[in-house]
């Protein structure tokens, strides 16, 4: 729940709480390009704890209005603080709008464990391409709109 919002620093702000407590925005929508979060969690070695996690955008590509389409390609660098353990992460989004109201679209996301990493838990380290993915996840997405009154259900 830390947001840094200035994109050329590597120094996280101070805790920004959902509820607006210690915000430098008032809003609390800045760009951000990076984010620590504390949760509890099971860790490799089992048992839960509470643990904090850093995450950095690395790079990001947008693009959009082609044919009512749009794309966007992320890659993120996730470091688990307590767990001495850091993920790289790609992730392409594409949407499509199908109607007026329905816009329909994908998410797959890569996820890549560094040859460090992988060597501290395995044997095969010196076969291990750390530029090939070792996990994979795939979403569908479906967004509609609705008016003030199914709005009001929530």
């Amino acid at each position: 729940y830390m947001i840094e919002s200035n994109a050329s620093s590597n120094d996280l702000s101070a805790k920004c709480l959902v509820t607006g407590e210690g915000c430098i925005a008032p809003n609390m929508r800045p760009p951000a390009t990076r984010v620590a979060l504390d949760f509890n969690g099971p860790t490799r070695r089992g048992g839960r704890v509470t643990q904090s996690t850093d995450v950095t955008i690395l790079d990001s590509s947008v693009q959009g209005n082609v044919a009512d389409t749009y794309y966007a390609a992320k890659t993120f660098s996730q470091y688990n603080v307590n767990q001495d353990l850091q993920l790289f992460y790609r992730e392409v989004t594409s949407l499509r709008r199908k109607e007026n109201d329905v816009i329909d679209g994908k998410i797959r996301v890569a996820a890549f464990l560094p040859k460090y990493i992988r060597g501290m838990d395995a044997s095969d380290g010196d076969l291990y391409d750390d530029n090939e993915a070792v996990a994979i996840y795939d979403y569908d997405i479906l967004l509609q709109s609705i008016d003030e009154t199914e709005a009001a259900t929530f």
